[in-house]
């Protein structure tokens, strides 16, 4: 062989091992790479994360302003004369039974005078028939009766001149518009507001039928940012229909609705409010599969900012139940993991750093 064919011979032999060679890598990287594929699908599979959403009720919402549950007005009144006497201040609270204020009737008093005049008369006219009492014996009995009859009316006529105005009920007294220095008060007006009080409030036709007395309710104060309890006590049948002011037409009807506070401390005429009225039992149940149990307590991976943080529940299930009743620990609408053994997720892992089918929402 010569030089030039040996040479042409490695050249030859050098292209084809080269060629194997990549023949091999590639089918092993081929090989490799699919391994890795399964391994990662595998891992994705395992750790598929279902998530459960508390389900949350239907409510009604009653808006409403906080009202005493008494309230009395004293003015004046042509029937019983001018306001005197006046016994109360505006902000004191006072006892039923206290007396307020006094009516005077002008008028009525006049007529008292006139008739205590006519009587004094009538004595004078009897003392001029005595003189001769024996001839003028039938007038001076008559003069007598009619005396008699004119004091009847003079009683009667003394309730009328000053009438006295007790407190109906316990309450609050506010005072308004008197007007210094006049000599009838009639533009003073008193009123008396009692201390329990309620929420007036109305409601659509669409959730009349929702709701009856004694159903409980939540009311949420606006000023206060405080919450207390409440019960229907009155549902009107009468409706209210409301005109929108632009459109002119009528929309639904409204309903009034009165609600009792169980607790009266903190409550001011005026207050704005809203309740609320759970239309289903708040009680919440999630599946089992989503309760791990430690040292004898249960828990459940809530999802908090993405999250999945451990929270104590309490509850109480048998193995074979499907649903458990959560006691305390959840609020609706509350996102927890549903499937802990399935998707191994434990607390501080990420719940949104896998792909899109890796979290599942339809639970």
């Amino acid at each position: 062989m010569t030089f030039l064919k040996e040479k042409s011979f490695k050249r030859d032999a050098t292209v084809v091992l080269a060629v194997l060679s990549a023949c091999v890598l590639i089918f092993n990287g081929s090989t490799n790479n699919d391994t890795s594929i399964e391994v990662r699908a595998e891992k994705r599979n395992s750790n598929v994360v279902s998530m459960y959403t508390v389900p949350s009720v239907e409510k009604v919402f009653i808006n409403g302003v906080v009202t005493p549950g008494k309230t009395e007005t004293f003015g004046y009144k042509s029937e019983y004369g001018t306001m005197e006497n006046v016994k109360v201040q505006s902000g004191e609270y006072v006892d039923k039974g206290y007396h307020m204020f006094s009516y005077r009737d002008s008028s009525k008093e006049e007529e008292l005078k006139s008739k205590e005049k006519e009587i004094s008369d009538l004595e004078k006219d009897i003392k001029e028939l005595q003189q001769n009492s024996a001839e003028n014996r039938q007038q001076i009995i008559y003069l007598n009766n009619k005396i008699r009859d004119i004091k009847k009316e003079i009683d009667d006529l003394k309730v009328k001149v000053v009438t006295n105005v007790y407190a109906p009920f316990s309450g609050e007294v506010h005072i308004e518009s008197t007007i210094e220095g006049s000599a009838e008060d009639k533009e003073m007006t008193i009123m008396l507001d009692s201390k329990e009080y309620y929420l007036d409030g109305k409601i659509s036709e669409q959730d009349f039928a929702k709701i009856k007395v004694g159903t409980p309710t939540n009311v949420y104060l606006f000023s206060t940012k405080e919450a207390k309890k409440g019960t229907i006590t009155y549902i009107s049948k009468r409706p209210e229909t409301v005109v929108d002011e632009e459109t002119k037409n009528a929309n639904l009807s409204k309903y009034r609705v009165k609600i009792g506070f169980t607790e009266q401390s903190d409550l001011v005429n005026g207050y704005h409010a809203q309740a609320k009225i759970d239309m289903a039992s708040k009680e919440i149940k999630i599946p089992v599969t989503a309760i791990s149990k430690e040292n004898d307590k249960y828990y459940v991976l809530v999802d908090e900012m993405g999250i999945a943080k451990k929270r104590e529940v309490k509850t109480n299930f048998l193995e074979t139940d499907a649903m458990a009743v959560i006691e305390s620990g959840l609020s609706e609408n509350e996102m927890i993991v549903e499937n802990l053994k399935e998707s191994k997720i434990k607390e501080g892992d990420s719940l949104y750093e896998r792909g899109s089918s890796d979290v599942n929402f339809d639970k």
